[in-house]
């Protein structure tokens, strides 16, 4: 990440906002007023189904922004809770400011052109790894799109277990058992959040 980009982006944002581990900045269903770009800390946007399972929409890190698809869409309304996953320092945007910071700097413009094709690229990968049949193909999907990503075939699993159940959908008891088989059918090592893939 550029700093001077970042120092320069941050000249146009409207106020900046800290928040506490677990401190809530948006209810599902809030209208979404300004674009936002996270400093510092880690966002997660996560909603509940009728039965009461949960599940992760986004996780928004350092460097990345939100808000910003849905404030230029026809309907603008957060699709989960909007939640400090861990403290935060959150800077926050208006349209025309926004607008205007992008027309005023190449550089600024690229860098947030890069952000959306990467966040593009992660909803594509998530839509086809939920799209494959079984928990097993899912899991081999995501720890070989890990591997890629750290060029290693010992990865460290970014997020938690009980986060990782929540986003391939399945409970917390059945992603265990499943990575237990998929170690016994040599596929896998499992040693805490480090997985070796055979």
């Amino acid at each position: 990440m550029n700093s001077d980009i970042v120092n320069n982006l941050l000249l146009f944002a409207s106020n900046k906002q800290t928040y506490q581990e677990n401190e809530i900045l948006f209810l599902e269903d809030d209208a979404c007023h300004q674009i936002a770009y996270v400093i510092s800390g880690e966002i997660i946007i996560r909603s509940v189904t009728r039965d009461g399972n949960e599940f992760v929409i986004q996780v928004v890190g350092v460097g990345q922004f939100f808000g910003d698809v849905l404030l230029l869409a026809e309907t603008n309304v957060y699709l989960g809770n909007v939640i400090a996953r861990k403290a935060a320092t959150v800077a926050f945007f208006e349209t025309d400011q926004f607008i205007k910071m992008l027309q005023s700097s190449n550089e600024i413009l690229i860098y947030y052109l890069k952000h959306l094709a990467d966040k593009t690229f992660r909803l594509k990968q998530d839509l086809k790894l939920l799209g494959l049949p079984t928990l097993r193909d899912r899991l081999l999907f995501y720890f070989d799109s890990e591997s890629k990503k750290q060029n290693q075939k010992t990865i460290v699993v970014p997020i938690t277990r009980e986060d990782l159940a929540t986003f391939l959908n399945v409970r917390r008891p059945s992603l265990s058992r499943e990575l237990s088989r998929m170690q016994k059918a040599r596929l896998i090592t499992v040693n805490r959040r480090f997985i070796t893939l055979i």
